[in-house]
Parts: structure tokens; sequence; C-alpha cells
């Protein structure tokens, strides 16, 4: 019995590095690293992984590719040029011979760059109750989330209805 849980758990361990890195560009053994650094609990509301009966979602800042064509007589070199910056400033770019090619390069190799964190995995209710993911996927601009915090705290129409 001991050896048929262990071959499905090889598996399962398996398919999720697969899965990790097909999209995230990341291995089972990084994604365990920033699991236990963040000691096994959502980034933003710490509840523990255990709640969970998935595991936490990786939650990377999304970022957009602009592709142009290059074409430089001097070296002779045709195709495309992909590139992005990330909100910390930091500039990307990839060459590739189609515009396809450029794009999936530059985003292979953005992605681990662009990663902050486990966090809850779920897709409905309330922040903090099984959803964090989900909603910080809505909303990766800083400015926004400030601005609704101050929002919330002093809601503009209860000055003129209290």
């Amino acid at each position: 019995m001991a050896s048929s849980e262990t071959k499905s758990s090889d598996k399962k361990d398996r398919d999720r590095d697969k899965y990790l890195r097909k999209n995230y560009n990341i291995t089972l053994d990084q994604y365990n690293a920033i699991g236990e650094s963040q000691g096994w609990k959502c980034a933003i509301c710490g509840r523990p992984a255990s709640d969970f009966n998935r595991p936490l979602c990786v939650d990377h800042e999304h970022f957009r590719v602009e592709v142009n064509r290059a074409d430089n007589e001097c070296d002779r070199k045709r195709g495309w040029i992909a590139s992005t910056q990330l909100k910390n400033g930091i500039n990307f770019m990839d060459f590739g011979p189609t515009k396809e090619a450029a794009m999936n390069g530059l985003k292979k190799f953005v992605m681990p760059h662009s990663l902050r964190g486990l966090l809850c995995p779920g897709r409905h209710g309330k922040a903090g109750h099984g959803c964090c993911n989900r909603l910080l996927g809505h909303v990766d601009e800083t400015w926004w989330l400030e601005a609704a915090d101050a929002y919330l705290k002093n809601p503009p129409a209860r000055k003129i209805i209290s």
C-alpha cells in the first residue's frame, strides 16, 4: 500500500513540476523554497496552506510585451524584438526570427523575475477567505490599492449622510 502512495505522490510532484515550469518557468524545488520562506501561509492574509484543498497559488506581476520589427541592414539581422518593463523598472528584451518566437522567448525569461510569492487559492469569497490570489490578480497597481484603502477607511458619502 505504501509503495502505491509513493508512486502517486511522485506522479503528483512530477505533474506539479511540469505545470510550474510551463507556466512560471520555475521548478517545484523553487516553489517549495518560496513556500518555506513564507511559512506555508498566504503572503497577504496569512492563512496556512493546510486550510485549503489546493496548493497555494503562484502570484506574479502581470506585464505587457511589446513586439516590433527588427531590420538592421548592417548586421544583416532581420526578425522581431520583444520588450517589456516590470514595475521595479527593470527592462527586458529578446530577439526572435518570428514575432511569436520573440514574444514567447521573452515571456519565458521574464516570468520568474515577475514572481511575488504564494497566495490563497480559490475563486470566490472575500479577501482573506480563500481568494487573495484571485482578487490581487485583478489589481496590480499599488496606487489603486492605496486609493481603495483610503476610500474604504473614509467613505465620502458618510460625511454627507451622517
